[in-house]
This record gives C-alpha cells, sequence and structure tokens, in this order.
C-alpha cells in the first residue's frame, strides 16, 4: 500500500473545508483553480509567513474586521470607522469603503495598464488573486495593497498622496528581493517575477538606495 492509498483511507474523509472558504465558495461560485490560486499564491510569490497568513486570513474569512469582532463580542459595534456608514466586511475594509475606493481605483487602473497589459482585475481575482504564474508579481503587488488599506491610520488612507506611497513600498519589495536573488543566485526568476513593474521601478540598474538597508 502506498502512502496516497494511505492518506486517501484515514486522513482524506476527515479534513473539512474551513467554514469562511465555504462561504466565500457558495456566494461567488468559486472555481477549483481560483480556489487553488487563493491558497498558494503568498507562498509561491515567496511573501513572507506574515503575509500568508494574512492572505489566509481573507481565505477563510476570518480577517478581524469589525463584523468578525462583533460575532465573538469583542466589539459592541461593526461599523467601518473610517467612513462611518457601513458593516466592516472584510469586502468593504479592503476594497469598497468610499474612504478608501478611490485611491484602490487608481492603483488597480495603474497597475491593470502600465503592469499587467490591460488584463482586468476583479474584485475577485483582488481578493483571491489572478490565476496564472506570469501573474505572480501583480499578486504580490496586490497582496501589499490589501496590508497598507487593512493596517493603515484613517488620516493615511485619505491622504492624497496614498498611491504614491504604496508605489514607494513596492519599490522597497522589489529592491529587497533584487537583494535576496543576487546573494542566492536566482536573479533571473527575481527579473522574470517583477519584469512589467519596471514603470514603478526601474530594477535594472544599481541600487543606490539598497547600501542604506
Amino acid at each position: 500500500m502506498k502512502s496516497r492509498d494511505v492518506y486517501e483511507i484515514l486522513i482524506s474523509a476527515k479534513i473539512r473545508i474551513p467554514t469562511g472558504l465555504l462561504n466565500w465558495f457558495l456566494e461567488f461560485e468559486l472555481s477549483d483553480r481560483q480556489i487553488l490560486t487563493a491558497l498558494t499564491f503568498a507562498s509561491n510569490c515567496k511573501a513572507s509567513v506574515f503575509d500568508r497568513v494574512f492572505q489566509y486570513k481573507i481565505i477563510t474569512n476570518i480577517l478581524p474586521t469589525n463584523d468578525y469582532l462583533k460575532r465573538y463580542r469583542i466589539k459592541d459595534d461593526d461599523t467601518c470607522e473610517n467612513c462611518h456608514k457601513e458593516c466592516v466586511s472584510i469586502i468593504h475594509r479592503l476594497y469598497d469603503c468610499e474612504l478608501t475606493g478611490s485611491h484602490i481605483g487608481k492603483i488597480l487602473n495603474f497597475l491593470k495598464l502600465e503592469c499587467n497589459k490591460w488584463y482586468e482585475i476583479s474584485m475577485i481575482e483582488f481578493l483571491f488573486g489572478k490565476s496564472g504564474e506570469k501573474f505572480l508579481a501583480l499578486n504580490h503587488a496586490i497582496l501589499e495593497l490589501k496590508k497598507l488599506v487593512f493596517y493603515a491610520s484613517k488620516e493615511f488612507l485619505s491622504s492624497e498622496d496614498f498611491p504614491e506611497l504604496y508605489y514607494a513600498k513596492i519599490k522597497a519589495l522589489i529592491i529587497k528581493e533584487k537583494r535576496i536573488s543576487l546573494d542566492n543566485d536566482k536573479y533571473e526568476n527575481f527579473s522574470n517575477k517583477w519584469n512589467d513593474f519596471i514603470c514603478i521601478y526601474d530594477f535594472r540598474g544599481p541600487d543606490i538606495e539598497m547600501f542604506y538597508s
């Protein structure tokens, strides 16, 4: 008997899909490929453990937004502290709050036109990732955007400089990954990943900032 057979008999039937993921599946009728992308892209883009956990909390619907915290009686009010109008679900907090909606729309449009070669970025793809190896950098960049939106202060989110501050964050990420790739003799992999993002930062030249990290 092979190990796979043992798995099927003893373990497979006992695995339960997280309720939050099942709810997303039912709400949006996600395909198997979309679910696989949502579960794996953070690891594939070599994001940090923190980033992977953050994305996992989105996938399983346990990101601590106000509606989640109220459900578990940690907060009494689930109203958005930024717009003071809507219940703070994951979708509202990360995507369609009126305080951040214009910033997100502007950034996603830039990523679509300048970095993503005219491919649309839907709300589902924003939350769960865009399927395909060629979208690895895009998924990583959007993950950084979601983190920034979730953890930033109201003052930061309402700043007109928010998009530029986000692009600066992506630039810093590219420089960091370039340095790691050079140390590990994997520059080609790095270059293939971020090649479409040269419009944000042209990593092909020397990186003066690297020497001040």
